[in-house]
């Protein structure tokens, strides 16, 4: 009579996975969607789902918050006593600028409003020092001023910087 042949025998899960691995091999691309059924990649900007802040935020983030220590401890060097709006207006526009910086940082959407806000208001306090300022150097400084809170205000709004907000 017939003697039956022992083939090897495979554990069932061990020819589960194999099965199920040639499947997926086998199966066309475009079955289910542009990514065969898997997840799409993870957008430009992040790795393996991590979002990764752009230059521009992170240069943005640090000259704010630089520009804005300076003015929370600007009424502490002034000399000649400034008028008290003054002095409270640096000190304002100082913590919400270190605020907003630390939202860039996080990439906060609500951060990118509040560095426009800061740095207009910070643009229009110094720019009658550029013209009116009593000595050189007080003009030096609005000069900086002004020009560090605009291209705070460009490098938050470039288009590759905008994309980074949530």
């Amino acid at each position: 009579m017939h003697q039956r042949v022992m083939k090897p025998r495979f554990d069932r899960p061990e020819r589960r996975q194999v099965q199920n691995v040639t499947r997926l091999l086998a199966r066309p691309l475009r079955q289910n969607g542009p990514f065969g059924g898997c997840a799409p990649p993870p957008p430009v900007g992040t790795l393996a789902g991590v979002r990764t802040r752009p230059q521009t935020v992170t240069i943005a983030a640090i000259l704010l918050a630089l520009l804005s220590l300076a003015n929370l401890f600007s009424p502490l060097f002034l000399v000649g006593g400034p008028p008290a709006f003054v002095i409270y207006l640096s000190v304002v526009l100082g913590v919400a600028g270190l605020l907003a910086a630390a939202g860039l940082w996080m990439l906060k959407r609500w951060s990118l409003w509040l560095t426009i806000i800061v740095s207009v208001l910070n643009i229009l306090s110094a720019a009658p020092g550029l013209a009116f300022a009593p000595t050189p150097t007080l003009r030096v400084l609005a000069t900086i001023g002004v020009v560090g809170f605009a291209l705070v205000v460009v490098l938050a709004v470039l288009p590759r910087s905008r994309r980074a907000y949530t």
